[in-house]
């Protein structure tokens, strides 16, 4: 099902997707935000929405999958939708017997929850609110018998959450949600605007109208309040809560503009992410930090939308009476947005939403304009296809081009690119798009989209068998390279993290030498087994899941991370409207006058060196001089930084008919290049995260069974005791016999060795065979501990 993922156009393609009944709460949060719903957690047993966002719960619930993820991933949560701002409203109904005529009348065309089985009619009906309205919680002039109203700052709870009271959530009917009738809309009374978050559209306006700039110079004690909060150990949340609240009071006040002002309290917000989050210790990523900002400003707006304009402008002029600039604070340069055009706050505000390349980038090449357009054509991530685009060319290109030696050696223009994303991001895809955008010459003899393979793989993809003249004058069959082009993808990374756990395995090996563009293959006594491969051209592409990719990451020691580009397969720009597909992208071909210029002739063999500007060449001896003499340290992800770009900007230039990088080939390298590591970093965040919630949830689950193990050994009765000493003597019977299962006795197979009358005190008994350290446990499966029941 296709969701239009433009805030402009939320309400209009809100929608109650089909949730399978056996689904997860996880797979349930992104379906609904995905239908464009924001979604919060809850703790299951309770209908509070504070019960796990805590008190500012309104400024946090999130269509963002990445925020979803680390809400429920490894979690038992409940789910609910936050109506409100979704803009929408639901009936709560009760009581169906009571439900006014002028409601009955319309709910059959709403899509609806039921909340108890037994009682048909009984659940949630939920509307899109008109337009201009912000209906509240309040039942108005419908009544009360019949049971509430959620509007603006309500929620309900829904499936697959367990229903607290015996109920179920399931829903009856789904599909696009109707705007509500008029003939209910007008019996029902507006809220307060503070009473919930701004929705996507009252967040958006504000910022574009709010453009006055009386004294900018305030600004700065906003940011100064937000970075003294954080000094004196408060929450990194609840200082962007505070001080975008205040903020927002005096952009609507006309103090600022207040797209200037959520932007400067974003870019510190996201500066902050690694610094522990609500006290606690999970860091974020940039894109989770964007969304959560995007949410405080929603709040902010709201609660700012409310105010009483002059009362903050008495109030202003009253703490204002000193100079702030005197007091020694920084006044920032400041552009009111009323001097902007309606496309450059549009930029704006698509920034304060997600890190991505800027607007100004796509627009600075013919090839990065096709790519762009080429990939919404076709609804994938633009940056994604870029990279696929530059592989794709990188394998396509002669094997005589190589990059200026101006550290070590020539270089390779080999690439790899790792695209990440959840599954069904359309990371094969823009893999496979690229092969439409981009295609070999004629006569170039290329092994294309082949699988990955061995490392003794990766050379053969260059060999093949010919026929020469051999000694006695009979022709014979030679194994030999026969080709110097190849390009290779690894669909979800599986391959790639298999061989990684593989003892003895070279495929990792040959990869790093392949991205270098070091000899291949292995010399052997047998002239059919001997592999050598010393001039070719490689562009290998990888689509990683979050979790996936933190396994190629932890093989940073050995340098395989270090030789990939990353890009994210999620692109927010990507708009409704699909533009028209732009056809295969035609790259110049190289002039003569050009290959004779760059041509040279060394070991034997010609080459064709790109040239550089003198200036970069300089910045790049300059930085790995410094990085050698000690005198910098460089992240080890980023110790192949200078090769990158380089590769990047030979790229570049090729795909401008030049073999001459440029300043400003290299300046585009340079941004594609801090945009793969903000993506890497990305990943990165995610694989901390996740690993921190496993291991939260081992912990907690440990401690629990501690609790149990104690409470069941000190209230066991006689009996209980009886039947855990029985099973943990069946159990080392069964290990001693030799008949005991690899991974041990599930609880079913424990339980039939129990009465009728003893089966419910099966959960006891093992508790208490567990405590006593008869059996153990490995994920719910029952093994032979060391002591023996006596």
């Amino acid at each position: 099902m296709t969701v239009a993922a433009d805030p402009a156009t939320s309400v209009a393609s809100l929608i109650v997707p089909d949730i399978d009944p056996d689904a997860d709460t996880l797979t349930a949060a992104l379906a609904y935000a995905g239908a464009c719903w924001y979604v919060g957690p809850t703790r299951l047993g309770t209908k509070n929405p504070g019960s796990v966002l805590g008190d500012h719960w309104h400024a946090q619930t999130s269509r963002d999958p990445k925020t979803i993820i680390s809400w429920f991933a490894g979690r038992n949560l409940g789910l609910f939708l936050h109506v409100g701002r979704s803009d929408a409203w639901a009936a709560d109904v009760d009581h169906p017997e009571h439900m006014p005529d002028v409601l009955a009348a319309v709910i059959g065309a709403a899509p609806y929850q039921s909340t108890r089985p037994d009682t048909p009619g009984r659940g949630h009906y939920v509307f899109r609110c008109p337009s201009g309205r912000r209906l509240g919680n309040g039942t108005g002039r419908l009544g009360k018998r019949w049971g509430e109203a959620r509007g603006r700052n309500g929620v309900i709870v829904v499936a697959p959450t367990p229903h607290p009271a015996g109920g179920r959530y399931q829903w009856e009917r789904t599909g696009p949600v109707p705007m509500l009738p008029e003939s209910i809309a007008e019996l029902l009374d507006d809220s307060a605007p503070a009473e919930d978050a701004a929705t996507d559209d009252e967040l958006d306006t504000f910022l574009r109208q709010h453009t006055g700039a009386d004294r900018p110079q305030l600004l700065q004690a906003v940011l100064n309040r937000f970075a003294s909060e954080l000094e004196e150990g408060g929450s990194r949340h609840d200082a962007a809560v505070n001080v975008s609240c205040w903020a927002m009071r005096e952009a609507a006040a006309g103090y600022y503009p207040a797209l200037d002002a959520a932007t400067a309290i974003r870019d510190r917000y996201i500066e902050t992410r690694g610094l522990d989050r609500d006290g606690g210790r999970n860091a974020v990523d940039e894109l989770t930090a964007r969304a959560e900002y995007r949410s405080i400003a929603a709040w902010a707006v709201a609660q700012a939308s409310a105010a009483d304009r002059l009362a903050v402008r008495s109030k202003v002029d009253a703490r204002t009476s000193l100079d702030w600039a005197s007091n020694g604070h920084h006044v920032p340069e400041l552009t009111p947005v009323a001097s902007s055009s309606g496309a450059e706050i549009g930029a704006a505000l698509e920034r304060m939403t997600a890190p991505s390349l800027p607007e100004a980038f796509w627009a600075a090449r013919r090839l990065f304009a096709h790519i762009r357009q080429a990939a919404h054509a076709r609804t994938v991530s633009a940056e994604a296809l870029l990279h696929a685009v530059l592989a794709r060319r990188a394998a396509y290109m002669p094997h005589t081009f190589e990059l200026p030696p101006i550290v070590g050696t020539a270089g390779s223009l080999n690439y790899y690119a790792a695209i990440v994303g959840p599954s069904g991001t359309g990371k094969s895809t823009a893999a496979r798009l690229a092969g439409e955008l981009v295609s070999p010459s004629p006569d170039l003899n290329v092994a294309l989209d082949i699988p990955l393979g061995s490392g003794e793989g990766l050379a053969e993809l260059y060999m093949g068998d010919e026929l020469e003249d051999g000694p006695d004058g009979k022709q014979r069959k030679v194994h030999r390279q026969v080709r110097w082009n190849a390009y290779v993808y690894a669909d979800e990374g599986e391959a790639l993290n298999q061989f990684m756990g593989r003892k003895g395995n070279t495929t990792l090996e040959a990869l790093r030498r392949g991205w270098s563009g070091a000899d291949l293959g292995q010399a052997n006594a047998t002239t059919e087994r001997h592999r050598i491969v010393r001039q070719y051209r490689l562009g290998f592409v990888v689509g990683f899941q979050p979790e996936l990719a933190g396994q190629l990451l932890n093989d940073s020691d050995a340098g395989t991370p270090q030789r990939f580009v990353w890009a994210s397969a999620r692109d927010l720009t990507i708009p409704n409207d699909a533009p028209e597909w732009p056809g295969r992208f035609v790259f110049p071909e190289i002039k003569t006058r050009e290959l004779e210029k760059h041509k040279i002739t060394e070991l034997g063999w010609v080459r064709h060196r790109f040239s550089i500007d003198d200036e970069i060449a300089k910045e790049v001896r300059d930085e790995i001089r410094s990085k050698n003499q000690g005198l910098i340290v460089i992240d080890p992800l980023n110790a192949h930084e200078p090769l990158h770009r380089m590769k990047i900007a030979g790229l570049l230039a090729d795909a401008d008919g030049r073999l001459a990088i440029s300043r400003d080939d290299w300046d585009l390298a340079s941004t594609i290049w801090t945009h793969s590591c903000r993506v890497r970093s990305g990943v990165a965040a995610d694989v901390a995260a996740d690993l921190e919630r496993t291991e939260t949830a081992n912990v907690e689950r440990h401690a629990r069974r501690e609790l149990v193990a104690e409470a069941a050994r000190l209230s066991a009765p006689a009996r209980v005791e009886r039947i855990a000493q029985r099973l943990g003597t069946w159990i080392h019977r069964e290990h001693d016999a030799g008949t005991e299962p690899d991974n041990g006795w599930p609880p079913s197979r424990l339980q039939q060795r129990l009465g009728p009358k003893e089966k419910h005190m099966l959960g006891p008994a093992i508790e208490h065979a567990l405590s006593a350290g008869w059996i153990t446990d490995t994920d719910s499966r029952y093994r032979a501990g060391e002591p023996v029941p006596t």
